[in-house]
C-alpha cells in the first residue's frame, strides 16, 4: 500500500496493515497524516529526491513494538507510530530498534550505527581495497555523520538565536 492509499483508507475508515509475522496495525487518519508529514520532511531533509513523490512511496508494517507499529517506508525510512505520542524516527539500519541521532543527507542512524560505512568511501573494485581501507572508511564515515549532526545542531541554534533576537526586539518595542 502506498502513502496515498493509506491516507485515503484511514480517512474513510481505518487503515489496517499486516506484516509477514501476522501482526496487524490499525492506523487512524491522524496517525496516517503524521506519517505522511514525517516522510515528506525526511524526503526533503535527507535529499531523497530520487525516490518517487511522497504519496507513491510504499508503506509496510515492519513490526509491533509493545503494540506500537513500526512502519517502513520505501524499505528505507523507519518510523515508530505511537498514537499518543510523537512520530519517532528510527535508525535506517534494518531491524534496529533505536531512535536515530538525527537526520542528515542520505542517512539517519543511531549511536550504534555511526561506524557503518557510507557508500562511496571505499574504492569501487574489491581488488583495490588495501589493508586498513575498511577501518579508514569506517572512521571517515563516523566523522562525516558526526560533522553532519553538529552542523544540524548549529543550524538549529542559529535559528533559535535569531528567534530570541526578534523576540527581544519585539519586547523592547524596537520593531
Amino acid at each position: 500500500m502506498n502513502l496515498t492509499e493509506l491516507l485515503t483508507t484511514a480517512t474513510t475508515s481505518t487503515a489496517t496493515l499486516t506484516n509477514n509475522d501476522g501482526n496487524t496495525a490499525t492506523l487512524t487518519t491522524t496517525t496516517a497524516a503524521r506519517l505522511w508529514t514525517a516522510v515528506t520532511d525526511d524526503r526533503t531533509t535527507m535529499h531523497l529526491h530520487g525516490l518517487p513523490e511522497t504519496g507513491k512511496l510504499h508503506v509496510t508494517l515492519e513490526s509491533m513494538d509493545d503494540d506500537v507499529p513500526v512502519m517502513a517506508v520505501a524499505q528505507t525510512l523507519r518510523y515508530m507510530l505511537d498514537p499518543d505520542g510523537p512520530v519517532i524516527r528510527l535508525c535506517t539500519a534494518t531491524g534496529c530498534p533505536n531512535e536515530s541521532t538525527g537526520t542528515s543527507i542520505l542517512t539517519r542512524v543511531c549511536h550504534d550505527h555511526l561506524d557503518v560505512i557510507i557508500p562511496g568511501t571505499l574504492p569501487n573494485a574489491g581488488d583495490d581495497i588495501l589493508p586498513g581501507d575498511r577501518e579508514n572508511a569506517a572512521r571517515e564515515s563516523r566523522q562525516r555523520r558526526l560533522d553532519a549532526w553538529q552542523a544540524e545542531i548549529e543550524a538549529s541554534e542559529r535559528h533559535s538565536a535569531g528567534d530570541r533576537r526578534v523576540l527581544a526586539k519585539l519586547r523592547d518595542g524596537d520593531l
